[in-house]
């Protein structure tokens, strides 16, 4: 890349780090998308017959709290669309709707 090309391309790199994608707000959701995911990871992991029998596919018998239980379970949870984890969020672990991230 030629540097008049390079050295747009790290101002609006710059640009979009600092204003958009780690600017308070931003980080303030992050952090909520993460204990969101994480309490349902969480959760799964201690009631592994709360996931459909579809998802735990030959893991029938999983035992709360085993490794096996944690690896369905984030692949449950990271196959989620981001509005049912929402509304998992609010049945499951009791989070508020105004708790939840926005932007979704």
């Amino acid at each position: 890349m030629t540097e008049p090309a390079a050295g747009a391309l790290a101002a609006f790199r710059g640009f979009n780090f600092d204003r958009i994608y780690l600017r308070p707000a931003a980080r303030k959701q992050a952090e909520k998308v993460v204990g969101l995911l994480s309490g349902l990871v969480d959760f799964f992991v201690d009631a592994p017959t709360r996931m459909p029998q579809a998802a735990t596919g030959m893991h029938s018998a999983l035992a709360a709290g085993s490794l096996e239980a944690a690896a369905v379970a984030v692949r449950y949870v990271s196959g989620m669309t981001d509005r049912y984890a929402l509304g998992l969020g609010v049945e499951l672990l009791g989070w508020r709707p105004e708790d939840l991230p926005r932007g979704v």
